[in-house]
């Protein structure tokens, strides 16, 4: 029972976040925020890397892994999340979350065209209900059929594109943690991210940008950062320590469930019945890939 908690806490940590990121994103520069969120999570899992012996895990770790983890954190954590942002800033963050949440869907279809792995008719299945989903969403926002709009079409394009992104940094992981345990991966990806966004500021002279930001807005993405990226993905590690991915992974997915609630509820969006029915029949869909 601790185990299934543990998987429905994660899910609340990782719908928590774009709600924050929807209220603090206006008018910060994205890369800016996405280095003051990660930076408290990565202090925080270094902390805990420490204490559990795992510097001596990194001096050991090959080249290859290393490798992965990097491409790993520039496909997902900065490219894929940048998307995110520019999608939660546009559409917000319950439409932005309920698409970006389809990223097994890529894995899945990366695994066929990469790795030659035939997914079975019952995945096919949750592939089209996302895909129903998504046209269903789209179909909502633009108002009808006759109303298309191509702007609401680009923004559901960057989340769309953002968890391809992520769906390829899912099959790129999948290969890293047969060597390296998952909390060492979180953890070593955490630290290549903020070295990674550091770098990219500093080159690009984005320095005065951040010293711009408000105390604020400091605060919230730190927490959002805390909340996410080191406390959700500690909470999965032990959930799937203790109950396996089989039941962790369909528990942790309802988090664009909470984040519709969360964003109705704090930041007053409105939700359609075509939205709401398009986002069901996508977290129906992921649940189906994530179990099968």
């Amino acid at each position: 029972m601790i185990g299934e908690v543990l998987a429905i806490c994660t899910a609340l940590c990782w719908a928590t976040s774009p709600v924050i990121y929807r209220k603090t994103l206006v008018g910060v520069d994205l890369i800016v925020a996405n280095l003051v969120r990660a930076v408290p999570a990565t202090i925080l899992l270094v902390t805990f890397f420490s204490g559990s012996g795992g510097l001596e895990r990194v001096l050991a770790l090959d080249l290859r892994n290393l490798s992965l983890i990097v491409a790993s954190v520039v496909t997902g954590q900065v490219l894929g999340d940048l998307l995110l942002f520019k999608s939660i800033m546009e559409i917000g963050a319950s439409r932005s979350s309920a698409i970006f949440s389809t990223h097994p869907l890529f894995s899945i279809l990366l695994a066929f065209l990469l790795l030659n792995e035939t997914p079975s008719w019952i995945i096919l299945l949750g592939g089209f209900a996302i895909v129903a989903g998504l046209w269903l969403i789209n179909l909502s926002m633009a108002g009808g059929p006759k109303a298309w709009s191509p702007k609401s079409s680009l923004s559901m394009l960057k989340a769309l594109l953002g968890a391809g992104l992520w769906g390829l940094t899912t099959l790129i992981l999948k290969i890293v943690v047969r060597d390296v345990s998952p909390l060492d991966t979180i953890t070593l990806r955490m630290i290549v991210l903020s070295l990674i966004l550091l770098l990219t500021i500093v080159v690009s002279g984005r320095l005065v940008r951040l010293k711009g930001l408000k105390k604020t807005d400091f605060c919230m993405l730190g927490l959002a950062g805390v909340v996410a990226l080191a406390l959700g993905n500690l909470l999965l590690y032990t959930a799937l320590r203790l109950i396996g991915l089989s039941v962790a992974a369909p528990l942790s997915s309802v988090a664009p469930l909470f984040t519709t609630l969360f964003a109705v509820v704090f930041l007053k969006e409105r939700v359609s019945g075509g939205q709401l029915i398009g986002m069901t029949a996508i977290f129906v869909g992921t649940l189906i890939l994530m179990i099968f």
